[in-house]
Protein backbone atom coordinates (compact mmCIF):
# COMPACT_ATOMS: atom_id res chain seq x y z
CA UNK A 1 0.00 0.00 0.00
CA UNK A 2 2.86 2.47 0.62
CA UNK A 3 4.70 1.72 -2.50
CA UNK A 4 1.39 2.13 -4.54
CA UNK A 5 0.23 5.49 -2.60
CA UNK A 6 4.24 6.45 -3.34
CA UNK A 7 3.97 5.49 -7.26
CA UNK A 8 0.60 7.76 -7.12
CA UNK A 9 2.00 10.40 -5.53
CA UNK A 10 5.27 10.42 -7.58
CA UNK A 11 3.03 10.68 -10.77
CA UNK A 12 1.06 13.22 -9.69
CA UNK A 13 4.04 15.41 -8.97
CA UNK A 14 5.48 14.29 -12.52
CA UNK A 15 2.04 15.28 -14.36
CA UNK A 16 2.15 18.24 -12.72
CA UNK A 17 5.72 19.56 -13.63
CA UNK A 18 5.53 18.35 -16.88
CA UNK A 19 2.11 21.22 -17.38
CA UNK A 20 4.52 23.92 -16.51
CA UNK A 21 4.36 26.82 -18.42
CA UNK A 22 7.63 27.72 -19.55
CA UNK A 23 6.41 30.85 -21.02
CA UNK A 24 6.93 29.59 -25.18
CA UNK A 25 5.58 26.80 -27.65
CA UNK A 26 8.08 24.02 -26.79
CA UNK A 27 6.56 21.93 -29.69
CA UNK A 28 8.00 21.81 -32.88
CA UNK A 29 12.34 22.97 -32.03
CA UNK A 30 14.87 21.51 -32.96
CA UNK A 31 18.19 22.61 -30.78
CA UNK A 32 21.94 22.28 -31.25
CA UNK A 33 24.67 24.12 -29.81
CA UNK A 34 27.26 25.84 -32.49
CA UNK A 35 31.05 26.61 -31.84
CA UNK A 36 33.13 28.33 -34.38
CA UNK A 37 36.88 27.68 -34.79
CA UNK A 38 37.96 30.85 -32.59
CA UNK A 39 41.67 30.90 -34.55
CA UNK A 40 39.24 31.53 -37.78
CA UNK A 41 36.82 33.82 -36.51
CA UNK A 42 38.61 36.40 -34.85
CA UNK A 43 36.19 39.51 -35.00
CA UNK A 44 32.89 40.83 -33.82
CA UNK A 45 31.65 41.00 -37.68
CA UNK A 46 32.65 37.76 -38.75
CA UNK A 47 30.88 36.27 -36.01
CA UNK A 48 27.61 38.48 -36.48
CA UNK A 49 27.70 37.55 -40.32
CA UNK A 50 28.02 33.93 -39.92
CA UNK A 51 24.77 34.13 -36.99
CA UNK A 52 22.87 35.93 -39.69
CA UNK A 53 23.79 33.39 -42.32
CA UNK A 54 22.95 30.55 -40.83
CA UNK A 55 19.47 31.81 -39.63
CA UNK A 56 18.79 32.61 -43.11
CA UNK A 57 20.09 29.08 -44.36
CA UNK A 58 18.04 27.74 -42.01
CA UNK A 59 14.93 29.52 -42.53
CA UNK A 60 15.43 28.87 -46.03
CA UNK A 61 14.46 24.83 -45.54
CA UNK A 62 11.68 23.15 -46.21
CA UNK A 63 9.83 22.72 -43.19
CA UNK A 64 10.97 25.38 -41.42
CA UNK A 65 8.97 28.23 -40.27
CA UNK A 66 11.61 30.22 -38.11
CA UNK A 67 15.53 30.57 -36.98
CA UNK A 68 17.27 31.96 -33.91
CA UNK A 69 20.19 31.41 -31.69
CA UNK A 70 20.80 31.95 -27.76
CA UNK A 71 23.77 31.47 -25.95
CA UNK A 72 22.11 28.99 -23.03
CA UNK A 73 18.89 27.80 -23.63
CA UNK A 74 15.72 27.85 -21.38
CA UNK A 75 15.64 25.41 -18.03
CA UNK A 76 19.11 25.56 -18.32
CA UNK A 77 20.39 27.89 -15.72
CA UNK A 78 23.58 29.70 -15.12
CA UNK A 79 25.30 33.09 -16.28
CA UNK A 80 24.01 35.62 -13.63
CA UNK A 81 24.89 39.10 -12.68
CA UNK A 82 23.78 41.76 -10.45
CA UNK A 83 22.32 45.36 -11.55
CA UNK A 84 20.06 48.21 -10.50
CA UNK A 85 17.84 50.86 -12.34
CA UNK A 86 19.80 54.05 -13.00
CA UNK A 87 18.84 57.18 -11.07
CA UNK A 88 17.11 54.89 -8.66
CA UNK A 89 18.71 54.83 -4.89
CA UNK A 90 22.07 52.94 -5.20
CA UNK A 91 21.59 49.83 -3.38
CA UNK A 92 24.40 48.63 -1.27
CA UNK A 93 26.87 46.05 -2.05
CA UNK A 94 25.24 42.71 -2.32
CA UNK A 95 21.31 43.83 -2.34
CA UNK A 96 21.25 44.74 -5.81
CA UNK A 97 18.94 42.68 -8.08
CA UNK A 98 20.14 39.51 -9.52
CA UNK A 99 19.62 38.20 -12.81
CA UNK A 100 20.14 35.66 -15.63
CA UNK A 101 21.66 37.19 -18.23
CA UNK A 102 21.04 35.86 -21.77
CA UNK A 103 22.26 36.66 -25.54
CA UNK A 104 20.29 35.91 -28.49
CA UNK A 105 19.54 37.03 -32.32
CA UNK A 106 16.98 39.18 -33.45
CA UNK A 107 14.54 36.43 -34.01
CA UNK A 108 14.88 34.38 -30.95
CA UNK A 109 12.06 35.57 -29.31
CA UNK A 110 9.82 35.02 -32.37
CA UNK A 111 10.94 31.74 -33.02
CA UNK A 112 10.22 30.58 -29.05
CA UNK A 113 6.94 32.47 -29.33
CA UNK A 114 7.86 34.70 -26.45
CA UNK A 115 5.42 37.52 -26.73
CA UNK A 116 6.86 41.19 -26.76
CA UNK A 117 4.89 43.19 -24.11
CA UNK A 118 6.23 46.79 -24.37
CA UNK A 119 8.70 48.63 -26.49
CA UNK A 120 10.61 46.57 -29.69
CA UNK A 121 12.18 43.75 -30.14
CA UNK A 122 16.66 43.72 -31.26
CA UNK A 123 16.83 44.32 -34.97
CA UNK A 124 19.74 45.37 -37.02
CA UNK A 125 19.98 48.74 -35.56
CA UNK A 126 21.66 46.97 -32.74
CA UNK A 127 25.34 47.23 -33.49
CA UNK A 128 28.36 47.50 -31.48
CA UNK A 129 29.58 50.68 -32.96
CA UNK A 130 25.67 51.72 -31.14
CA UNK A 131 25.05 52.32 -27.42
CA UNK A 132 24.11 49.17 -25.37
CA UNK A 133 20.54 47.91 -25.14
CA UNK A 134 18.97 45.37 -23.10
CA UNK A 135 15.36 43.31 -23.19
CA UNK A 136 14.29 42.85 -19.62
CA UNK A 137 11.61 39.54 -18.27
CA UNK A 138 8.21 41.03 -17.13
CA UNK A 139 9.56 39.75 -13.53
CA UNK A 140 12.29 41.85 -13.50
CA UNK A 141 9.15 45.09 -15.05
CA UNK A 142 6.56 44.09 -12.29
CA UNK A 143 9.69 44.22 -9.56
CA UNK A 144 11.26 47.53 -10.36
CA UNK A 145 8.88 49.47 -12.01
CA UNK A 146 5.61 48.88 -10.39
CA UNK A 147 3.42 51.86 -12.09
CA UNK A 148 6.40 53.19 -13.95
CA UNK A 149 7.54 52.38 -17.78
CA UNK A 150 11.00 50.88 -18.35
CA UNK A 151 11.37 51.33 -21.96
CA UNK A 152 14.15 53.86 -21.91
CA UNK A 153 15.18 53.32 -18.73
CA UNK A 154 18.80 52.34 -18.03
CA UNK A 155 20.16 49.77 -15.76
CA UNK A 156 23.70 50.07 -14.24
CA UNK A 157 26.12 46.69 -12.73
CA UNK A 158 27.97 48.86 -10.44
CA UNK A 159 28.45 52.72 -9.24
CA UNK A 160 31.03 53.24 -11.18
CA UNK A 161 29.51 52.19 -14.81
CA UNK A 162 30.64 54.80 -17.28
CA UNK A 163 27.77 53.91 -19.83
CA UNK A 164 24.75 52.46 -18.72
CA UNK A 165 22.78 50.01 -20.75
CA UNK A 166 19.25 51.56 -21.90
CA UNK A 167 15.86 49.36 -21.45
CA UNK A 168 14.20 48.93 -25.34
CA UNK A 169 11.22 46.55 -24.47
CA UNK A 170 9.81 43.97 -22.27
CA UNK A 171 9.23 40.80 -23.13
CA UNK A 172 6.95 37.37 -21.90
CA UNK A 173 8.79 35.29 -18.82
CA UNK A 174 10.40 32.34 -19.95
CA UNK A 175 11.80 29.55 -17.24
CA UNK A 176 14.98 29.74 -17.38
CA UNK A 177 16.10 27.44 -14.27
CA UNK A 178 14.46 24.06 -13.62
CA UNK A 179 10.49 23.39 -14.24
CA UNK A 180 10.31 22.96 -10.14
CA UNK A 181 11.95 25.92 -9.74
CA UNK A 182 10.11 30.23 -9.52
CA UNK A 183 10.86 32.64 -12.25
CA UNK A 184 13.72 34.78 -12.37
CA UNK A 185 14.42 37.98 -13.44
CA UNK A 186 16.06 37.71 -16.79
CA UNK A 187 18.53 40.40 -19.00
CA UNK A 188 18.40 39.77 -22.56
CA UNK A 189 21.16 41.20 -24.62
CA UNK A 190 21.59 41.37 -28.51
CA UNK A 191 24.04 38.86 -29.75
CA UNK A 192 25.22 41.69 -32.40
CA UNK A 193 26.62 43.31 -29.35
CA UNK A 194 27.90 40.93 -27.65
CA UNK A 195 28.79 37.93 -30.14
CA UNK A 196 31.21 35.42 -29.58
CA UNK A 197 32.05 32.18 -31.41
CA UNK A 198 29.37 29.71 -29.00
CA UNK A 199 25.86 29.61 -29.85
CA UNK A 200 22.34 27.49 -29.40
CA UNK A 201 20.42 26.90 -33.19
CA UNK A 202 16.76 26.96 -32.09
CA UNK A 203 14.78 25.63 -35.55
CA UNK A 204 10.77 26.53 -35.49
CA UNK A 205 9.76 23.81 -37.90
CA UNK A 206 6.17 23.19 -38.85
CA UNK A 207 5.92 19.22 -38.46
CA UNK A 208 8.17 16.81 -36.45
CA UNK A 209 11.86 18.58 -35.80
CA UNK A 210 13.64 15.64 -35.55
CA UNK A 211 13.14 15.15 -39.43
CA UNK A 212 15.24 18.29 -40.02
CA UNK A 213 18.08 17.40 -38.38
CA UNK A 214 20.78 16.30 -41.32
CA UNK A 215 19.38 19.40 -43.42
CA UNK A 216 20.19 21.64 -40.48
CA UNK A 217 23.52 20.06 -39.51
CA UNK A 218 24.37 20.47 -43.48
CA UNK A 219 23.56 24.08 -43.61
CA UNK A 220 26.23 24.33 -40.60
CA UNK A 221 29.10 22.50 -42.35
CA UNK A 222 28.23 24.16 -45.81
CA UNK A 223 28.60 27.34 -44.17
CA UNK A 224 31.95 26.27 -42.22
CA UNK A 225 33.42 23.03 -42.40
CA UNK A 226 35.32 23.89 -39.28
CA UNK A 227 32.11 24.24 -36.84
CA UNK A 228 31.75 22.29 -33.86
CA UNK A 229 28.09 20.35 -33.72
CA UNK A 230 26.48 19.45 -30.14
CA UNK A 231 23.52 18.72 -28.58
CA UNK A 232 21.32 17.74 -30.79
CA UNK A 233 18.09 17.39 -29.31
CA UNK A 234 14.25 18.77 -29.09
CA UNK A 235 13.10 20.96 -27.05
CA UNK A 236 10.34 18.58 -25.95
Amino acid sequence: VVLLVGAGLMMKSLFRLLQTNVGFKRDNLLTMTMVLPPAKFTDANQLINFNDQIQERVRSLPGVTNAGTVDILPLNGGNTTRFYIDGDPVPPPGKEIEANMRFVSDSYFQTLGVPLLAGRMFDQRDTPDKPSVVLIGKTVADRLFAGRDPVGRKIRYNAIEAAPVEIVGVVGDVKITGLDEALRPVLYYPYRQNAGPFANLVVRTSGDPAVLTASVRNEIRNLESGAAILNVNTMD
